[in-house]
């Protein structure tokens, strides 16, 4: 078993909305530990400018896979970053935090290495077809789109799919809503997710905000508003999306 020492500085500019952060993480083996061991560093920049006025930056504790919860296959996170905005709190029991502003930042090796060989053939399926997206700039043949963490509800539809590069990485935007059931559907129900991987493979970037389909009639059939969020232009969501892909552009991980 290992434990982890963690050194965090964080320097925030509330009048502009930026934001850099460093992490910096020494494994240490709590039998044997080897002298100058290697330390891993990972450090942050994010331009919130327009989008969110305060950041918290918080470590996460690992989450164990736990093999008997059959709803959602891919239970269990790494040890990882996160960072929330505007005060908006993130439930650690809640699997359905899709809907709440945060940025995720998981060593990917680590997030792999939680699973057994079924639930990794999974897990490793999700990544093949992002890295997939993301050379291809197409979903073509991928039905629900990869997501991490996972849910215990699903995928109803995504639209607004975008390409993006960030600094050390790149990914996919797009709106979604997710559900456990086939309900109505209103103007605020949907969220802006960016699923991306830093180039070096290190890390995996999993990035949510809510965002309203501005004007959608009410209890709307899925039919219907996936048709409006197909056609509403990004800039009359609320946010507007190209506000929101401006600030996942800005990211810097290294």
């Amino acid at each position: 078993m290992t434990s982890a020492k963690l050194a965090l500085s964080l320097f925030l500019t509330c009048s502009l909305g930026s934001l850099a952060l460093t992490v910096e993480a020494n494994p240490a083996a709590q039998t044997r530990q080897p002298s100058g061991a290697e330390t891993n560093r990972l450090k942050v920049d994010l331009d919130t400018t327009g989008i969110a006025k305060t950041t918290k930056v918080e470590i996460v504790k690992k989450t164990p896979f736990e093999p008997g919860d059959e709803i959602i296959q891919l239970n269990g996170e790494p040890m990882h970053v996160r960072i929330i905005f505007d005060g908006k709190k993130i439930d650690d029991h809640d699997n359905n935090n899709y809907n709440r502003p945060h940025l995720l930042i998981y060593p990917l090796s680590q997030y792999a290495a939680l699973y057994p060989a079924d639930r990794k053939v999974i897990f490793n399926k999700r990544i093949s077809d992002l890295k997939k997206m993301i050379a291809t700039k197409s979903d073509k043949g991928i039905d629900s789109l990869p997501i991490m963490p996972d849910s215990d509800a699903h995928e109803v539809f995504h639209q607004q799919e975008k390409y993006l590069k960030f600094n050390q990485g790149n990914g996919v935007a797009f709106i979604s809503v997710y559900s456990n059931g086939d309900p109505a559907m209103n103007e605020g129900d949907f969220f802006y997710t960016f699923q991306g991987l830093t180039a070096d493979g290190k890390h995996y970037v999993s990035f949510f905000w809510p965002v309203k389909a501005t004007g959608m009639p009410a209890n709307s059939t899925e039919a219907n508003a996936e048709k409006y969020v197909h056609k509403l232009a990004r800039s009359k969501f609320t946010p507007s999306l190209d506000a929101i892909d401006k600030m996942v552009s800005s990211m810097s991980i290294k």
